[in-house]
């Protein structure tokens, strides 16, 4: 049973006996292993709970948001500039009481971002503490500071959370 058409003088063969092994054997690797193929990991797990935690306060993935300075343009402003917007992905955290750090990232630079309890909104700094991961999105609100080591942050007034990373960054040795 050869279904054959002929293409430029050849003889094509759609159905052979080789081609029912391939699909048979094929079918049996998916039945046998293709359950383990689709299992997630412990970290993408709780990066999914976390989603739905975060869909009860906010939409876990808005439509906009608007930026007045690109993060290397940030990083050239004058201390004291206010009302400095920026977004990129989060890359570092550093989470320390009441004052924690992120390193925040776009295709054109980085820039830290000081999270402040006293001068940050409470509920986004709670938000932050509790659903916020390496690898998510956000956007921050606030005036340019220099920090003591001479590194140029942004001192955030408001963080807004702009996407669920559902899956952890690559390791380092591999590249961002």
């Amino acid at each position: 049973n050869y279904l054959v058409y002929r293409k430029n003088t050849k003889l094509f063969f759609l159905f052979s006996y080789k081609n029912y092994i391939f699909i048979w054997v094929f079918m049996l690797l998916y039945l046998r292993w293709g359950d383990k193929m689709r299992t997630l990991s412990d970290q993408e797990i709780v990066r999914r709970e976390k989603s739905d935690e975060i869909r009860k306060y906010t939409n876990p993935y808005p439509e906009r948001y608007e930026t007045t300075n690109t993060l290397k343009d940030a990083r050239t402003l004058e201390d004291g500039t206010t009302d400095v917007s920026v977004a990129g992905r989060i890359v570092f955290i550093r989470k320390m009481g009441k004052l924690s750090f992120i390193r925040i990232r776009d295709l054109e630079g980085d820039i830290q971002v000081q999270l402040k309890a006293d001068t940050t909104d409470e509920k986004d700094y709670e938000f932050f503490k509790k659903l916020v991961d390496i690898g998510d999105f956000v956007g921050t609100k606030g005036e340019i500071i220099t920090t003591q080591t001479g590194e140029k942050t942004l001192l955030a007034h408001t963080l807004t959370f702009l996407g669920k990373a559902l899956k952890p960054l690559p390791e380092k040795f591999h590249g961002l």
